[in-house]
């Protein structure tokens, strides 16, 4: 975090000293104009003198702001859903509470880079070394219960430093809101709106209508909000001016009715945008906004100038209308009213009309303003641990609320036409998290002794525990105005009120009144989601709750405890997976981003509404009524599929246009399309069966057929019962898309959409692991594996085989390619064709002293081992009598040995087994065999214990091995094969993505896995960090310090891995990662995510087509200096004999000796082909080209399909140096001017003499290549080739 410009940030303002003050009502005064009064007094009470003002102008910086992004209606703000409630009593000057001087001497502070005490004065250093004072044992004590760390605490004061405003520095805004004030009290009355009145956004637009309004100046111009009780969080900045609508401009007994008010208020809201754009500092900068995404309510948001002295502001100015509490009867407004009735009615007659609820909250939050101050106010004032919280709990909510995210200014995009703003609108904001703070202090949950974390703390455990749905069998939550307020017992008064609120609202959470619901705009899934993230913040800080933990696990059947724990508890505790850096990152500084949240998401276009259909009329607006439907109807057809559905985006859900655009210029969208967010039970989720109704239950059985429709069908059943059921017949491999076929086929049909209007966000991505021949197939080759081993354990060997310990990625599905299961007709067959890529596995001995010492002796032993077992097993099993395949047939087993490894065919499939010995690693590298001796280790030792990490992943999570395929498939598209990035190194990153989730839940989909593998490459401090991947809790948090310590000592050496992935096997983190991918390498890998990660943002609120999405695969070939285009035969499994052929005979014998590596044995051996399996020509080119050009170029090549082979020069090696005779191949000479030669050293001194200099020889480099790939390399195409000057 960045420190503020001026020194440290004060973090609270002025409080009272005495309790009695914290009780105290406030009241609402009004904006003055300058001069007049109390001056600045009257907009907060900041009491800023005239030279206080003066000293601030001349500074060029405005007021604390570091931002530059002005984002003026954030969610974040206390007045985002109502107007946050503050004090205008509060601040005389705004500064923070400054301490009373202690009579003790103070500790000198020393710099840790200079500890010199020598310097220090003799009573400095005698009080350097004086016992702790009790404040400062408190401090300790306060640390350890109520932090848990002294490092977490110092970071939550600096995170309070830097969100906090620093409020003596806000003269700009201030002599703005004086300017706002008197140019609105200066209007004259009765003025009409102006000729750019958006009259098309009143629903009675008649012309009577606009003739009878009257305009009157305000009753009164208040600042409200955040602003005020300083809980204003950095970078939203917003100031909320409330603007009460006179009386005279309403009719109290009728505009009530049919939107009338909500008219009245947008002409008014057009007369004051009128008069501001007149203003000089105004001009330009005013824009109407819709208020929470109701298109019915607008407010305006201003962006002053700078002032005649050029200081200027980055807040926006929200100007508020409302009117005065006693307005309306509250009786007319309660949730069973009326109040929308259609022009055409008669409204006499007795009949039964649909209540309005949502449209009666509208008008009353415009009412309650002033009530939500005063509570506010009450609780805020005595306490700034309170503030500090409320600014904590802000920061968390903002984090994990998209629409604060992606919140802009409107002139960056749009200047003059409507800028749509997306995001989870109805998710709670700022303002709710400050009165649920506000609601568990008035509760005396929290109280002024407890820290701010503390009640952070607490207020997420309650908010993970409250139901506040509307079907909850819990009272009602309701805010109490004080602790020792009683005048609303809600648990024992009369239900008819609350019975009406819970019949109409999703969620409830009424204000002090009694009459408000703070909730009324917020769905049920956004409370869902809510409480859901509560849930996953206390599982990151080790929560162990069994109510909290399994309150979203299955929908329905598990529900919350109602009550918190008391504030004394022990409520939380430390998480041994995060060290308090991560924690508190993860907590409060890590943005969730919604493609990477939840595990599938359904794009939906829905159709505008038909504006003279008299949908105005109805309660909500349409378009909230359709998608409420479409919550419906998908919670019924997925059921227990989804934990819970959440409705994440409603494009054009907030307009905002500048005040002077015509609203001929407004452009309205055909479709609006909306984002539903699923989280699923990853047990029921890819069912395939639905079972419905017994047949002889006819009317259940004609409501779920005319649910499903065409789908439902009756089938009888094992059990010998005869039900309607709906059967999604899919693939094995393809059930994940079960969930989505059903979203489609259910909105269709009930919503009467096309089905192009309805689609799965990345479902194209399958085709890259999913493709026909790709499927996954790893079960039934386990089986084949275990069979085999199972033979191979009862060998009469000489030696007991313990164990035959499986290291392929076939074993463990993760292969991106997997093993094609035979057909049954050739599964006997010895002249089958047999797949070209084996599965590898070790063969462990039991221990013995006889095994040799020396490097040669031992390779001698190990291949009389592989003959011998070669001979007994063909003896067993080479006439397919002695064990059959799972459909009973008997299998062929064919065993060759081979001196670096033993070949069995079994059941189709051939596997390749290396003997381990525990010294072999140990003996090489005493013989000086450094390379053997780590190829060793990796094959013997580090692959074993990886495939049972890898492995026991898989089963712990299903998705996982679709996940590590597909992101091995997206490495290898973009030609980073395993000599630049090892596979294991991928499956250890997506490892990370399930061990440690947070802020997100444990992926259920491989999509959205992928993506959060892909943000996990963009956005890790690969420089700085370790990786850290613990799946069990293995590790402690020493282990990964002591990791990140040997490798910040790496950073001062000569080589440093690019990148250290510590696991419990690997503490240390360098056993894939030591010398592969190099620096250069996962710089480009690292790029290559940022701008995939960046796709998929874009992407995600459109859907994106196919095409699109499938452009993550796609590597940008010009960033690469020369490319090798290939015959493009599909994989290179086609005619690869002749391929093989021609590449051995041009190698000149290079390869031949690997050809030569299989030795027959005697004994009913099978003719052998020319290519034997495991042997791939590209591969074989990829390592005679780095072995021939490595030097000067590195290549980089697509395994599986691809066609094209990169090179990237090395600039260092075309520059020209002088001729030696062990490097003149492939070089020519070049002429280089007199003051272009280098320097030659002679006999220990340095002089010019002539001397002959060369430099690779670009033709021959090409025309080598070609050579050496010839009949694979079709042509070479340099794009450009590196300079020869130096550098």
């Amino acid at each position: 975090m960045h420190k503020g410009r001026s020194g440290p940030l004060r973090s609270t303002p002025v409080r009272p000293k005495d309790d009695k003050h914290a009780n105290k009502k406030p009241k609402v005064l009004p904006v003055t104009k300058p001069g007049k009064g109390s001056s600045m007094d009257d907009i907060r009470n900041l009491g800023m003198d005239d030279d206080d003002e003066d000293e601030e102008e001349d500074e060029d910086e405005d007021e604390g702001e570091d931002e530059d992004e002005d984002q003026h209606n954030g969610s974040d703000d206390d007045g985002a859903d109502f107007v946050d409630d503050s004090d205008s009593d509060g601040d005389e000057d705004g500064s923070a509470d400054v301490p009373a001087p202690s009579s003790s001497r103070p500790r000198p502070m020393l710099s840790n880079a200079t500890m010199d005490i020598s310097s220090l004065s003799k009573q400095d250093r005698k009080a350097l070394y004086k016992p702790a004072s009790n404040e400062e044992i408190m401090v300790l004590r306060e640390t350890d219960h109520l932090f848990k760390s002294n490092l977490f605490r110092m970071q939550i004061s600096a995170l309070l430093d830097e969100v906090k405003i620093n409020y003596s520095r806000t003269t700009a805004v201030e002599s703005a809101l004086h300017q706002l004030k008197t140019c609105l009290e200066a209007i004259p009355d009765a003025t009409p709106p102006a000729a750019s009145f958006h009259s098309s956004l009143c629903i009675n637009n008649t012309a009577e209508a606009l003739q009878k309004f009257r305009f009157a100046h305000p009753d009164e111009v208040s600042v409200i909000g955040s602003y005020l009780v300083h809980t204003v969080v950095k970078p939203v900045l917003n100031v909320d001016v409330a603007v009460r609508i006179p009386a005279s401009c309403l009719n109290m007994a009728k505009d009530v009715l049919n939107y009338r008010y909500h008219d009245k208020r947008h002409m008014y809201l057009a007369v004051l945008a009128a008069a501001l754009q007149k203003h000089p500092r105004f001009k330009g900068q005013t824009y109407f906004s819709d208020w929470l995404g109701d298109h019915h309510k607008q407010i305006l948001v201003v962006k002053p100038l700078p002032d005649v002295k050029g200081v200027a502001t980055h807040f926006c100015i929200r100007i508020i209308p409302f009117i005065a509490p006693t307005t309306f009867k509250l009786n007319k407004l309660t949730p069973d009213s009326n109040n929308l009735r259609p022009i055409n009615s008669n409204n006499d007659a007795p009949l039964a009309r649909e209540a309005t609820p949502h449209y009666n909250q509208s008008i009353l939050e415009d009412m309650t303003i002033t009530t939500h101050l005063t509570t506010m106010h009450t609780h805020l004032a005595g306490s700034s641990a309170l503030t500090d919280a409320a600014l904590l709990l802000k920061v968390w909510a903002r984090q994990r609320n998209p629409a604060a995210q992606t919140d802009q200014t409107t002139e960056q995009k749009h200047p003059d036409h409507v800028t749509r703003h997306h995001g989870s609108l109805r998710y709670p904001s700022g303002f709710h998290m400050t009165m649920i703070l506000v609601h568990l202090a008035s509760m005396g949950k929290v109280n002024k002794h407890m820290s701010s974390y503390q009640m952070v703390r607490i207020a997420l455990h309650w908010i993970a525990t409250t139901n506040f749905q509307s079907d909850s069998p819990h009272p009602i939550v309701a805010l109490r105005k004080s602790a020792s307020d009683t005048s609303y017992d809600w648990q024992h008064m009369a239900g008819d009120m609350h019975q009406q609120f819970r019949k109409h609202f999703d969620g409830v959470f009424l204000d002090g009144s009694g009459v408000v619901n703070l909730f009324s705009r917020i769905s049920s899934t956004s409370l869902q989601a809510f409480r859901h993230d509560a849930i996953l913040s206390l599982q990151m800080l080790g929560f162990s709750d069994p109510n909290v933990l399994q309150i979203m696990s299955k929908k329905g059947k598990r529900k919350a405890q109602e009550d918190a724990p008391d504030a004394e508890a022990d409520i939380v505790q430390s998480n041994a997976r995060f060290n308090a850096s991560d924690l508190f990152e993860t907590l409060f500084l890590t943005s969730t981003r919604q493609y990477l949240k939840y595990d599938a998401y359904v794009h939906i276009d829905i159709p505008q509404p038909d504006r003279s259909s008299g949908a105005d009329y109805l309660d909500n607006d349409p378009i909230s009524r359709k998608t409420k439907k479409v919550v419906e109807l998908l919670e019924r057809a997925l059921g227990d599929r989804v934990t819970f559905i959440h409705l994440l985006d409603q494009s054009g859900a907030r307009r905002e246009w500048r005040a002077n655009t015509p609203a001929s210029e407004q452009p309205s969208l055909p479709y609006v399309t909306v984002v539903v967010a699923l989280i699923f039970e990853s047990s029921t989720f890819a069912r395939v069966v639905d079972h419905g109704p017994d047949v002889a239950d006819t009317q259940a059985a004609d409501e779920w057929n005319s649910f499903w429709g065409e789908r439902s069908q009756v089938r009888r059943f094992k059990d010998g019962s005869i039900k309607h059921a709906c059967v999604w017949e899919v693939p094995q491999h393809a059930r994940h898309t079960i969930p989505g076929a059903i979203a489609s086929h259910i909105l269709c049909r009930h919503l009467a959409l096309e089905p192009e209007r309805v689609h799965s966000f990345g479902q194209p991505l399958d085709v890259f692991i999913n493709s026909p021949g790709l499927e996954d197939n790893t079960i039934p080759l386990l089986e084949r594996f275990r069979s085999l081993s199972n033979a191979l354990l009862h060998l009469p060997l000489p030696l007991k085989m313990l164990a035959v310990q499986a290291t392929s990625p076939n074993l463990r599905h993760t292969a991106v390619v997997p093993q094609a299961l035979p057909s049954a007709s050739t599964t006997g067959s010895s002249s089958q064709a047999l797949p070209l890529r084996p599965v590898h596995a070790v063969i462990l001995f039991e221990k013995s002293h006889a095994w040799p010492l020396e490097a040669s002796t031992l390779q001698q032993i190990k291949f009389a081992f592989y003959v011998q077992i070669a001979h007994l097993f063909n003896d067993s099993f080479g006439d397919g009598t002695s064990q059959e395949g799972d459909d009973g047939e008997a299998m062929v087993g064919v065993a060759l040995a081979g001196e670096r490894y033993l070949e069995i065919t079994w059941g189709g499939h051939v596997f390749h087994f290396t003997i381990q010995h525990p010294l072999e690693s140990q003996v090489l590298r005493e013989g000086g065999d450094l390379i053997g001796a780590e190829q060793s280790e990796i094959i013997h030792q580090r692959a074993p214990q990886h495939h049972k990490l890898i492995y026991a992943t898989c089963l712990l999570f299903p998705s996982f091995g679709s996940a590590a395929r597909l992101a091995k498939r997206w490495m290898h598209t973009h030609m980073f094969g395993s000599s630049h990035v090892p596979e294991e190194v991928v499956e250890l990153l997506v490892a990370r993505v399930y061990a440690l989730p947070f802020p997100y839940a444990v992926p259920t989909s491989h999509l959205v896995a992928f993506f959060r593998f892909l943000d996990l490459i963009a956005t890790f401090d690969w420089s700085t960090s370790v990786l850290v991947v613990d799946l069990n809790g293995d590790m402690q948090q020493e282990d990964a310090r002591a990791a990140q310590t040997k490798y910040e000592a790496l950073a001062e050496g000569q080589h440093r891995p690019a990148l250290l992935i510590c696991t419990p096997h690997d503490r240390d983190g360098s056993h894939w990662t030591r010398f592969v991918p190099t620096p250069l390498v996962w710089s480009r890998v690292v790029t290559l995510a940022k701008r995939s990660v960046g796709l998929v943002q874009r992407l995600f609120g459109t859907g994106g087509s196919e095409a699109a999405i499938l452009r993550l695969f796609q590597t940008p070939m010009r960033d690469y200096d020369a490319l090798i285009y290939l015959d493009p035969s599909p994989e290179y499994i086609l005619d690869l004999e002749y391929r093989a052929e021609r590449l051995v005979k041009s190698h000149q014998g290079e390869h031949a000796e690997q050809d030569e590596d299989m030795i027959s044995l005697p004994s009913q051996m099978p003719v052998m082909r020319t290519v034997r399996p495991g042997y791939d020509p590209v591969r074989s080119l990829i390592q005679a080209l780095i072995l021939r050009f490595g030097d000067i170029a590195m290549f980089f090549y697509d395994q599986h399909g691809g066609t094209c082979i990169g090179v990237v020069w090395n600039p260092s090696s075309f520059i020209p140096r002088p001729l030696r005779a062990t490097d003149a191949h492939m070089m020519s000479p070049v002429a280089l001017s007199s003051e272009a030669q280098p320097k030659v050293k002679a006999k220990g001194k340095a002089k010019e003499e002539p001397s002959s200099f060369v430099a690779p020889h670009r033709a021959e480099i090409v025309e080598d290549m070609k050579l050496l790939g010839s009949g694979l390399i079709l042509d070479i195409d340099v794009l450009k080739w590196p300079t020869q000057e130096r550098p």
